[in-house]
């Protein structure tokens, strides 16, 4: 059974100096100078529920001298573009603010208001979708006001509602910035902040739509990891981000649907926004699974540097995932031995995976011959980044890899009787594989065959994949030796990953069809 280390805690220290910074940032490598915690979430922040209807009549006082200034952010992933009016204006104070989009600050006379949001484009006159009623906004006020949680959900607990954040950072020391957390994630649990991804939890609990405080944390300025964990005695990391702090006040917004695959545009992320608006939105760090498919390899520990990937993982084991700072790779393998610590010597063998970039998640299936045959390739890290095609709910989707060392190029298709009746790719050469998004299969049972080159008879080997659910994803890997048996190699077979969950992959073993 192989060890893995999880969430990457074993790595931050070492990979903190080789991540990459998105933009400019937003949090720190570590808490606060003086070591003061972070003051505690503010469930009082937790907004104004927009789900029932409200009166939304006009200004009730735009008197009382001088002004203050208001700002809104679109952190609800399903909610469309919004037009927002202040009381009876037929001109909206806020066009088209779309997901992931922050305002100007707006300067108005001190007063309590009320604020209607309509759909992008509807007539003015029409009824509000929402009503944000008796808005009070006193002479010098700043406010950051957030609009989150679900458009279409009917649970009162997640569905859309404002967060009207009372600016009040606390002072800039030197070589500090001041970062405001903001859980808007509306279908993520309480969650806690472990700064600097190093198994120290600073943020111990934020409660959905709640925020640290108002005087925002000191942290010092530069790159840094920082891994969102489960609550509790014994927190687990849920997620890991590549980012850093820049010399200024920032609203660090945890928003997104938790459920949605990393890579995607509305899955759960990092809104960060400073005194002039927006700065990034900072995806997941990227996810890693390790397939051992080298055939004549017995069990290893993959090193990055110093620091332990994977420990005793065995021919036909997948390991993960785990999470990295998006970069390059140097993976070093060592046969098996007892501990974490990495052995002294040189490795048994090394290869580079590169270009890991955040949202993605990967499948490094280490490969190749370790005692290679002349002509044969040398062992090697194969790397394919899920690209799967999440739109096509009604199929299956497949991704066939040919990680055979010792097979010649294949046709793999769909068998009936002795010959392949549907070629599902031609001519197919080691470390090759068909297209990202994955072909689109209907659902069911499918004996899959493998016939040399352009061919599609004789059928060299055939499996039968149960490929029976509609909207899973899986990677299709011809692995082992081909040909007559050699001792010490594996034999030839298919494995079946499912990479329907980014989350949870699975490794099936495919049985040799009659």
């Amino acid at each position: 059974m192989n060890r893995f280390s999880p969430g990457g805690m074993t790595l931050s220290k070492w990979m903190v100096a080789a991540s990459l910074v998105a933009g400019a940032g937003f949090i720190g490598a570590c808490g606060d100078d003086d070591d003061t915690p972070p003051p505690p979430p503010t469930p009082a922040d937790a907004g104004t529920d927009l789900g029932g209807d409200v009166d939304g009549g006009g200004d009730v006082d735009g008197g009382g001298g001088g002004t203050g200034q208001i700002r809104i952010v679109h952190a609800s992933p399903n909610t469309p573009g919004v037009d927002v009016y202040a009381g009876d204006a037929t001109t909206p104070a806020v066009d088209n603010l779309t997901y992931q989009n922050v305002t100007d600050y707006l300067t108005l006379p001190a007063g309590t208001y009320t604020f209607k949001v309509r759909a992008d484009g509807t007539a003015p006159t029409s009824d509000p979708a929402l009503t944000i009623p008796d808005f009070v906004l006193e002479a010098g006020d700043k406010y950051t006001i957030v609009a989150a949680g679900s458009l279409t959900s009917t649970d009162a607990a997640d569905r859309l509602r404002v967060l009207p954040l009372k600016e009040g950072f606390g002072a800039l020391g030197a070589g500090q910035g001041r970062v405001r957390m903001v859980h808007a994630g509306y279908n993520a649990p309480t969650v806690g902040v472990d700064v600097g991804n190093d198994g120290t939890v600073e943020i111990a609990a934020i409660e959905r739509f709640a925020d640290t405080g108002a005087e925002g944390v000191a942290l010092p300025v530069g790159p840094a990891q920082v891994g969102v964990v489960t609550t509790g005695a014994s927190p687990t990391t849920i997620s890991s981000f590549s980012a850093g702090v820049a010399p200024t006040e920032i609203f660090v917004i945890a928003t997104g649907d938790a459920t949605a695959h990393p890579s995607s545009d509305r899955a759960f992320g990092i809104l960060a926004v400073t005194p002039t608006g927006f700065l990034s939105f900072i995806k997941q760090n990227p996810r890693i699974y390790a397939l051992h498919g080298s055939p004549d390899a017995p069990a290893v520990d993959i090193f990055a540097g110093p620091a332990e990937l994977v420990g005793d993982i065995s021919y036909g084991e997948l390991a993960g995932p785990l999470q990295v700072p998006p970069g390059d790779y140097t993976l070093d393998f060592f046969a098996t031995s007892t501990g974490t610590t990495r052995p002294s010597g040189a490795p048994a063998a090394s290869d580079s995976v590169t270009g890991l970039t955040a949202g993605n998640v990967y499948l490094a299936m280490a490969n190749g011959f370790l005692s290679p045959i002349t002509g044969e390739p040398a062992f090697e890290v194969l790397a394919l980044a899920d690209g799967f095609d999440r739109t096509d709910a009604a199929n299956v989707r497949l991704r066939v890899v040919h990680g055979s060392p010792s097979a010649p190029a294949v046709t793999v298709g769909a068998v009936t009787g002795t010959a392949i009746t549907t070629t599902l790719a031609a001519n197919v050469a080691y470390g090759a594989s068909t297209d990202a998004a994955g072909i689109s299969l209907p659902a069911t049972t499918y004996t899959v065959g493998f016939a040399a080159g352009t061919t599609t008879t004789p059928v060299l080997a055939k499996f039968t994949a149960p490929l029976t659910t509609a909207n899973t994803r899986f990677f299709a890997i011809a692995h082992g030796h081909f040909g007559t048996p050699v001792a010490g190699r594996q034999g030839f077979g298919v494995w079946a990953i499912d990479a329907s969950n980014p989350g949870a992959w699975a490794a099936i073993s495919l049985p040799a069809a009659p």
